[in-house]
């Protein structure tokens, strides 16, 4: 019996996805997820150890020796039997019985409930479809010698806000006295808030990922904005993608003003439409500003959250997340922002 067992060499389907190492806690643990049927489950460092063998190629006798020489302890038929069971059942192996599709199609994340303040309305019908056309209309702009230059100019945008901070104030505080001007802004800003998000699907397609949704997002009864849902980013295997993924809004927000930055310098001071443009350059600055914040739902927790590499960001002491360095989460920014 335990000859047979330790001979047997299972595989994973293909096209199963493992995630790398992620913190939950002080406990590392991976993902992993079946995306023809949607089961995802996570897996600890020793489970993870077995899983990322299973290739066919070894038995369980030679994943056994492996194993007993990194963590000093031998598997016996039962934990083997357990294992290969858990797995089976949740069709993860290769060469089993049939896969059994969900009827209504990979089990996703359920969307939240809508409610009178709250809810989502979907937009578009076939969103990966959309991301891809997007993403080959870009393409362009993912190459090096364009990608460089656009983060530098997402660098630029903000320190002309830096430099004549006290000038878009003053335009600012003026603009609040013309109604019609502030609405406006508003409405430039929610076409701005639609690019960000889109912003974020793009890339993330780029790193292979899949887009779910496109929709609109409803808060407190009146407050509606574009969102686009992507889904899977913690399988990416290097961090600095992950990073590019968050980052990408805020960057399209900066690169959205800059337009706007030339018009403002050509205009003369005594322009009706300087509060206009001032106002739009400052909020829309502080906009992109506020979503790198490190506090949940931005997109700045998510970011320092994948630099980290938890699930959990809020359960890590507070001195551990400070002690990640700016040149840590830029270097990781930068790392992604190319694509292979």
């Amino acid at each position: 019996m335990t000859g047979g067992l330790l001979g047997l060499r299972p595989a994973l389907r293909p096209g199963i996805q493992v995630g790398p190492a992620l913190m939950r806690g002080p406990v590392a643990v991976h993902l992993l997820k079946d995306p023809v049927t949607g089961v995802r489950m996570e897996v600890g460092v020793k489970e993870h150890f077995i899983i990322a063998r299973l290739d066919g190629s070894r038995s369980l006798a030679e994943i056994g020796a492996e194993y007993a020489e990194r963590f000093g302890a031998r598997l016996g038929d039962a934990q083997w039997q357990q294992m290969l069971r858990v797995l089976s059942v949740r069709q993860l192996l290769d060469g089993g019985r049939p896969v059994v599709v969900p009827p209504g199609g990979p089990a996703e994340e359920p969307a939240p409930r809508s409610t009178l303040l709250r809810g989502r309305t979907r937009m578009v019908a076939d969103a990966p479809a959309l991301m891809d056309r997007l993403h080959d209309a870009t393409a362009f702009a993912r190459r090096r010698a364009v990608l460089v230059p656009l983060n530098a100019l997402a660098v630029a945008m903000l320190v002309l806000a830096a430099v004549f901070l006290g000038d878009l104030v003053d335009q600012t505080r003026r603009l609040y006295h013309q109604p019609v001007a502030l609405a406006a802004v508003g409405c430039v800003l929610w076409v701005s808030l639609g690019l960000h998000e889109l912003a974020h699907g793009v890339v993330a397609r780029a790193y292979g990922l899949r887009v779910g949704e496109i929709g609109l997002q409803r808060h407190w009864g009146f407050m509606t904005y574009l969102y686009c849902e992507v889904r899977d980013v913690q399988f990416l295997g290097r961090r600095g993608r992950q990073v590019a993924v968050a980052a990408a809004g805020a960057v399209m927000n900066l690169l959205f003003l800059a337009p706007f930055w030339i018009v403002w310098a050509l205009l003369p001071d005594a322009a009706q439409a300087v509060p206009f443009f001032g106002g739009l350059l400052l909020l829309g600055t502080a906009m992109a500003l506020l979503n790198l914040l490190p506090l949940p739902p931005l997109d700045g927790y998510k970011a320092l959250g994948y630099t980290l590499g938890t699930l959990q960001l809020a359960t890590l002491p507070l001195l551990a997340v400070f002690a990640v360095s700016g040149r840590q989460i830029i270097g990781g920014i930068m790392e992604g922002a190319v694509k292979a």
